[in-house]
C-alpha cells in the first residue's frame, strides 16, 4: 500500500489507525431494536433512516435525557461561543451541522448568535421550524447549501458517524459554503472511548457500529487537504475542562486520566 498524496504520509498512517466505535443504547433506547426496525445490520454505520427512527422514538419519550448530558451541552455551547469570538469574523452567520436535538444551538441563539441548524432528519428539530431567529436545513449532506454564504461552521459530535470518504466530502463542502476567512470548529470524541466499548464487546454485549474514532492528526491532515489552515487543537476531560495534550504510544496514554473530547479549529484562508 502507498500513502495518500492528498493527506501525506503522516495523515495516511493515522487513517490506518482509525478505531471503530460501538454503542448499545441512546438515552435508554436500544440501538439494536432501531437497527432492526430500519433494516440496518449491526456492522453497518447508522444512516439518515436510522437516525430518523431513533429521534422519532426519542420524541415519543419527550426527549427524556440525563441532566448531566443536558448540562454538558450548555458547557459546550459556552466553549463554542468562546472559539467563535476568537476566530470567526464579527457577527458571523453560523451553521451547525448534525445539530441533533439542537440544545447547543438553542443556547447560542439565546445568547444572541445567528445560528442555523442542519440535520439528516427532521424529527428532532420541530421546535426550531417556527423560530424566527434561525433556519433549519434538512439533508443527508451539504450539497444543497449555497456556496460562500456562512462565516462559521460547527461540527459537534457528528464527524465520527461518517466514513473517511464521506468525511472528506463533508470537509470539501464546508470549504465551499464558507466565506474566505471563515472558521470550521470540529468537536469530536477523543480516541479513549475505544477502550470502554472494547470491554463491552468482550463481555458479549450486542452493539451497533456507531462510527470511527480519529486522532487529531488525522482530522488536521484531512482538513488541510480540503484547503483549511489549522489554528488550534484542544483537549477536554470528563468535566469539559481543558487539559494538556496527551502523549500516546501503542494505545497507552500519559497522563493516565484520558481526555474525553477534542476541539479542532480551522480557518479558510482569505
Amino acid at each position: 500500500m502507498t500513502a495518500d498524496p492528498a493527506i501525506g504520509l503522516r495523515g495516511w498512517l493515522h487513517a490506518r489507525a482509525e478505531r471503530p466505535l460501538y454503542s448499545g443504547d441512546w438515552h435508554g433506547i436500544s440501538l439494536e431494536s432501531v437497527a432492526k426496525e430500519t433494516g440496518l445490520r449491526l456492522d453497518q454505520v447508522a444512516n439518515e433512516h436510522f437516525y430518523e427512527a431513533l429521534y422519532r422514538r426519542w420524541k415519543d419519550a419527550s426527549f427524556a435525557s440525563d441532566d448531566g448530558w443536558v448540562n454538558a451541552k450548555r458547557r459546550i455551547a459556552d466553549l463554542m461561543a468562546d472559539t467563535l469570538r476568537q476566530y470567526a469574523p464579527p457577527s458571523p452567520r453560523v451553521l451547525s451541522i448534525g445539530a441533533g436535538l439542537g440544545l447547543i444551538e438553542g443556547h447560542l441563539l439565546d445568547a444572541g448568535w445567528r445560528v442555523e441548524l442542519q440535520e439528516c432528519q427532521a424529527e428532532s428539530l420541530d421546535r426550531f421550524r417556527s423560530d424566527p431567529r434561525t433556519r433549519v436545513w434538512i439533508g443527508a449532506d451539504l450539497h444543497g447549501l449555497p456556496s460562500t454564504e456562512f462565516d462559521a461552521i460547527l461540527s459537534i459530535s457528528m464527524a465520527y458517524a461518517l466514513s473517511l470518504e464521506r468525511y472528506r466530502a463533508l470537509l470539501a463542502d464546508c470549504a465551499r459554503i464558507l466565506r474566505p476567512g471563515g472558521v470550521l470548529i470540529v468537536w469530536d470524541h477523543d480516541v479513549r472511548i475505544a477502550f470502554s466499548t472494547l470491554r463491552s464487546r468482550l463481555r458479549g454485549r450486542r452493539q451497533l457500529f456507531w462510527g470511527w474514532l480519529r486522532t487529531p492528526n488525522l482530522h488536521t491532515a484531512l482538513a488541510e487537504a480540503a484547503g483549511f489552515r489549522t489554528e488550534r487543537v484542544r483537549f477536554f476531560d470528563a468535566s469539559l475542562s481543558p487539559v494538556d495534550p496527551p502523549l500516546r504510544l501503542a494505545g497507552l496514554q500519559s497522563p493516565f486520566g484520558r481526555s474525553l473530547a477534542q476541539e479542532l479549529t480551522f480557518t479558510k484562508p482569505a
